[in-house]
């Protein structure tokens, strides 16, 4: 009994196993995004024969692109250079017009204070002559 029962299993497992690489050989057999075996970069046959030269061209082309993208590299720093000196130019010139401008508030308020002018609530301003009291 204790043979029978352990032919049977080793039948099963073997039957599992036999079933298992079935299914690899045939999921290999008709994927489409695997390589033959003559194809393969092990066999001679299927290598594909690429010359120095045409290596040579594409090293080539790819150090021109690589030159065209530092040189615009070079450009696109340069442009963001010119944009921080504008920023810069453009903060000082805000500097100076709010400096301006508080310095004609005070002088409207010192104007206003000494009864010189007197600011309407619609904006308008009015100049007090020497008469108008």
């Amino acid at each position: 009994m204790k043979k029978l029962a352990a032919l049977l299993t080793a039948g099963f497992v073997t039957s599992l196993i036999a079933f298992g690489m079935l299914l690899i050989g045939l999921n290999a057999f008709f994927n489409p995004n695997s390589v033959r075996a003559n194809d393969s970069v092990n066999d001679p046959a299927g290598v594909t024969n690429v010359t120095t030269a045409d290596t040579q061209t594409q090293i080539n082309q790819l150090q021109s692109l690589l030159a065209q993208y530092q040189d615009r590299e070079k450009q696109y720093q340069a442009q963001i250079q010119q944009f921080q000196n504008r920023e810069k130019q453009y903060q000082t010139q805000t500097q100076q017009l709010n400096s301006q401008v508080t310095q004609l508030q005070g002088v409207l308020s010192d104007l206003q204070r000494r009864g010189i002018i007197r600011i309407q609530s619609d904006g308008t301003i009015q100049l007090r002559g020497r008469g108008d009291n």
